[in-house]
């Protein structure tokens, strides 16, 4: 787990390994149980979704800008910079299924490019407008080769096009194979798409649109009428059974998106991110104050800098929670508290990102909502405060830390060396005193006697 670190090292380890398609083996013999089927679904839509994070965390950060350029009396929301700004902000959101479409061919190895056309096409603006008028006189279906189709937009949709991508894979193989080679090329496409347009329209868009309004109802029942359980509970859930599937959170980023779209905000999936990820950066920044321990110490402070600042509590997860196990509890009850002070607060995220501390402004909204914004600061305090006591109330054993043989035997610091020593240099250079040294480090000794 290396944090932000992973764009630049994938493709080099892709070097040495080769490409994979990011699955693992299907496991032999045997029906796969509920759950098994369950954790695949979640981890498919994980795979789908994480590429698309950065899209939707840049569209939060230029809410962020645009915020900020109007609360510096810079812009207002009328000027033509705000209007074209907030176009790029809003995108991300309203074009979604275009970016999910492709991601979602890579994922079931079908046309990235015939299956951006399907998505766009339910974008459209005459889909949009003929949606419109006719639910407007009170229709629900239209026409469509005499096949009567659900009448709805798909803007921020999500389960719609990955449902849709799922069949158009199924029928693009089978096209593959029955279509002569002769004529492949340009009859597969068509018939594909003519083909898609039909099931999409009629079967898997009503269908996915149904998921996701069902999902939606669900949350926002739990909302109405037990406002202060819903983050709690999926903090909760994450940081027990949801850890048996790692990275099952993206997969309900397109709940947050939907709500996003659809009302303007969301109140639970990126909550649940804030609460947990800056619980993780300040209890990594406790677990630095408290340790004695040099190389803890190493581990922990980058962690508290990705949790508050990059927005990623994975370094504090697997570098600092899982090894010492203790400051995991830690984080379980201050993030879990905090959700349920934001669920008693009716925190919202006015945008996908305000998961750090330079995305807060993110609850503040176009609309400048000085509460929405005074409650996070809130929930911010509260969970500064449960993570300093946390922390320091179960304590840890940084012991983990200290290096050791292959028999697991703590290794004593090698003695230094006294008297002359014959030193041969592989290179061409000039000898650097260890003082001198740039890397604090090994200037510092830490690592034991060197030059550079």
């Amino acid at each position: 787990i290396i944090g932000q670190a992973v764009e630049q090292l994938y493709p080099e380890v892709q070097k040495l390994v080769g490409k994979t398609n990011g699955t693992a083996a299907p496991e032999e013999g045997g029906k796969k149980s509920i759950s098994q089927m369950a954790s695949s679904f979640l981890l498919m839509m994980a795979g789908i979704m994480s590429p698309v994070v950065p899209a939707l965390t840049t569209a939060g950060f230029i809410s962020v800008l645009l915020v900020l350029l109007q609360l510096c009396g810079i812009i207002t929301s009328t000027s033509t910079t705000y209007v074209i700004l907030n176009g790029f902000a809003q995108s991300a959101f309203y074009f979604l299924p275009v970016f999910v479409a492709y991601t979602a061919a890579r994922k079931f190895e079908t046309e990235p490019v015939l299956a951006m056309l399907l998505a766009a096409a339910l974008l459209y603006p005459s889909w949009v407008t003929l949606v419109g008028t006719l639910t407007g006189q009170g229709q629900a279906f239209a026409s469509y080769f005499g096949i009567p189709v659900y009448l709805m937009t798909y803007n921020g949709g999500v389960i719609q096009i990955v449902l849709s991508v799922w069949v158009m894979s199924k029928i693009d193989h089978w096209l593959g194979r029955v279509i002569p080679e002769v004529v492949r090329y340009f009859l597969k496409p068509f018939v594909l798409i003519v083909v898609m347009s039909v099931i999409t329209l009629a079967v898997t868009g009503p269908i996915g649109g149904f998921i996701t309004n069902g999902l939606a109802a669900g949350i926002t029942w739990l909302q109405t009428n037990i406002p202060w359980l819903a983050v709690p509970a999926i903090i909760l859930f994450s940081i027990t059974i949801g850890q048996l599937c790692a990275g099952f959170h993206l997969a309900l980023i397109p709940l947050a998106t939907n709500a996003i779209a659809t009302v303007g905000y969301d109140t639970v999936v990126t909550i649940w991110f804030y609460c947990f990820t800056l619980s993780a950066g300040l209890c990594a920044l406790a677990v630095a104050t408290k340790t004695r321990n040099n190389t803890c110490r190493q581990v922990a402070i980058p962690a508290a800098l990705s949790g508050l600042i990059g927005g990623i509590s994975e370094p504090f997860t697997y570098g600092v929670g899982y090894k010492m196990v203790k400051p995991f509890y830690a984080v379980a009850v201050t993030s879990v508290l905090g959700g349920l002070a934001a669920g008693i607060l009716g925190l919202k995220s006015y945008g996908y990102g305000s998961n750090s501390l330079p995305g807060m402004l993110l609850f503040l909204g176009t609309n400048n909502d000085v509460t929405n914004l005074r409650n996070a600061l809130i929930v911010l305090a509260i969970m500064a405060v449960l993570a300093f006591v946390t922390v320091y109330t179960f304590g840890f054993d940084d012991s983990v830390y200290d290096e050791e043989d292959e028999n697991g035997e703590k290794l004593q610091p090698a003695p230094a060396a006294h008297g002359d020593l014959e030193v041969r240099m592989p290179g061409k250079g000039e000898f650097v005193p260890q003082a001198d040294i740039a890397d604090k480090t090994f200037a510092a000794g830490t690592l034991g006697p060197c030059f550079g």
